[in-house]
């Protein structure tokens, strides 16, 4: 460990083993970096702990990045690079411990998550990191109401760039996903022009160039011209087979082809995140171009901390009885089983009715919070009833 938070780090300190090195614990400052090679790196205003790979048990870790190739800051300033990396600044994407480094700043992304309030495990942080750092798509499969779009949406945040959301249906195609020509528009700019003299040709080159393209949310996501935006597919699962045809290219390649115009390019590629229920199985090609996660529903602590930190005003006891309540509710054998979604729906509920703990009829009375169907309703109402269920809950 190096302590530079009395005095800038120069070169001849820094450890010749750092194959990687990064900054931890700078409050809002600039990481600190040192690449195989020559030494990249730019001190915070009040940097705490800089760590290399001989004693945070780094792997080599860019030696396959070429990060001297990106990036060389300049007079300690990271907003002057030579060269920009394909993220704009993110000249680190590394995973240790849920550490990552965003946009020239490290931040713990478990810690980005938190303040959005939003409360995940270990292994989805990692998938998260390995989307920046591989440059690959994530698949979040799940039961409906865990929480699969909102990571998107809170990922986006914590990048501080764009969501790009496109949500899937049965039907979708091309036109709707990818991009489709403004026919209005080429059929007025053809009547407009119809005495100019220019040739057929022209006029068709004309017509087919990018004034008249409509983008839509994949071709929206490649296009961007500032930085990578959030791409999210979400429930992929329910749109047809032939609609994974058209991502393919997309997501192994961060590019798209139109015939009139040939290959688009992405910039800045999307970070790409894809949801599904699992209503129907997904095609072998589309996974394979995929990192993978399974998101389930979160036990008792998790579902916890989760409600304490979306609503903050909530009680602990009444945490304990709603966590209880929903954790017995989804051992049922029931149609549609309650998610995360539906417990934060059920405690902003009794938040609003000025509820500080569960009873009989309270719970009676916002039974729609959280069951959605009408087998389901005479069910859990039967075993509230004969007050088994609320003894287990300790209501």
């Amino acid at each position: 460990m190096i302590d530079i938070s009395s005095s800038p780090v120069v070169a001849k300190e820094l450890p010749p083993r750092g194959d990687c090195l990064m900054l931890v614990g700078a409050d809002q400052g600039v990481s600190a970096f040192l690449i195989r090679g020559p030494a990249l790196w730019c001190a915070a205003p009040k940097p705490s702990v800089v760590c290399t790979n001989s004693d945070c048990k780094i792997p080599s870790c860019l030696e396959k990045k070429r990060i001297s190739e990106l990036c060389m800051i300049n007079n300690r300033n990271p907003n002057h690079c030579t060269k920009a990396p394909a993220r704009g600044r993110t000249i680190l994407s590394i995973f240790l411990n849920g550490v990552v480094c965003i946009s020239g700043q490290l931040h713990s992304i478990e810690e980005a998550f938190r303040q959005q309030g939003y409360i995940t495990d270990q292994a989805t942080l990692t998938a998260l990191n390995l989307v920046t750092a591989l440059n690959k798509p994530l698949l979040i499969e799940g039961p409906a109401g865990v929480g699969k779009t909102e990571l998107a949406k809170v990922l986006a945040k914590s990048l501080n760039t764009r969501l790009i959301r496109l949500q899937c249906y049965e039907g979708l195609d091309a036109s709707s996903a990818l991009y489709e020509w403004n026919y209005a528009k080429q059929m007025l700019h053809i009547r407009l022009t119809e005495n100019s003299g220019a040739s057929l040709e022209e006029k068709e080159t004309e017509i087919f160039s990018k004034p008249f393209l409509l983008t839509r949310p994949i071709l929206d996501a490649l296009t961007d011209e500032n930085s990578s935006p959030v791409l999210l597919i979400d429930e992929v699962d329910r749109a047809d087979e032939e609609f994974e045809a058209f991502l393919l290219e997309a997501l192994a390649e961060s590019q798209i082809t139109i015939p009139e115009l040939g290959t688009i390019q992405a910039k800045y590629p999307p970070y790409v995140i894809l949801t599904s229920n699992r209503t129907r199985e997904l095609s072998d090609a589309l996974r394979r171009r995929c990192l993978y996660q399974w998101v389930s529903y979160p036990d008792a602590e998790k579902e916890s901390a989760i409600l304490h930190a979306r609503v903050p005003e909530i009680n602990d006891k009444l945490t304990e009885q709603i966590v209880n309540m929903m954790q017995l509710v989804r051992k049922m054998p029931l149609s549609k089983i309650p998610g995360i979604a539906e417990s934060l729906d059920w405690a902003f509920a009794l938040m609003a009715l000025n509820q500080s703990e569960l009873d009989k009829d309270a719970v009676l009375q916002t039974l729609g919070c959280f069951i959605k169907d009408q087998e389901d309703w005479q069910t859990v109402e039967k075993e509230i009833n004969q007050g088994n269920l609320l003894s287990m809950a300790k209501v």
